[in-house]
């Protein structure tokens, strides 16, 4: 077909009746590409964002909740090496024992670890000073609890001393506060009043 005869029957089939709607069609079409590509630069900044908070997520609050855990267990452990050194006898010749030291030490490292991955903030932060500062007063009571047992008169004080450092450790482990990184509850246990 030449030219003029593709013109001719163009000219038939659309005539042209001075509508603009051909143009407004494409104004129309480019208006929801545009549209369309802005919407899709904003899903993957979204999706790009999410993908970020994950991966922090997992470099922070994974090793934290980890670390937490460790604490628990190793303070549940020193606690049950100076009950089990306390009521055994076994203190009066050395004190709370090497166990007790070896597990305070580890659970202290924990403590390190959480405050290494703390991610949530100055509240974490906070919640593991008072956590540290607990952790010092229950090793005052075990050495009151030692020093009352191993003077052999006063085991009354010495078992209560004892019996206190086990609430305070209730307090520490079960210890709930309002940021990301601290103790979940894992239950009451007491290990003073075997």
């Amino acid at each position: 077909m030449s030219a003029p005869v593709a013109a001719a029957w163009r000219a038939r089939l659309f005539p042209d009746t001075g509508s603009r709607t051909p143009q407004t069609l494409r104004a129309c079409r480019a208006a929801l590409l545009v549209a369309v590509t802005l919407s899709l630069a904003g899903c993957l900044t979204v999706v790009l964002g999410v993908d970020r908070a994950a991966d922090a997520a997992a470099r922070d609050s994974a090793p934290a909740i980890l670390a937490i855990h460790d604490t628990q267990v190793a303070l549940h452990s020193t606690h049950a090496a100076a009950a089990t050194s306390f009521h055994s006898g076994q203190a009066r010749l050395g004190g709370p024992g090497e166990r007790y030291q070896n597990q305070f030490a580890l659970a202290g490292q924990s403590l390190a670890r959480v405050a290494a991955h703390n991610a949530a903030g100055e509240d974490g932060s906070r919640d593991i000073q008072v956590i540290e500062a607990l952790l010092v007063t229950y090793a005052g009571l075990i050495g009151q609890a030692d020093v009352h047992l191993r003077s052999g008169g006063d085991t009354a004080l010495g078992s209560a001393d004892l019996l206190d450092a086990s609430h305070l450790l209730d307090e520490i482990v079960n210890r709930r506060a309002s940021s990301s990184a601290t103790w979940p509850r894992l239950g009451r246990t007491r290990y003073g009043g075997r």
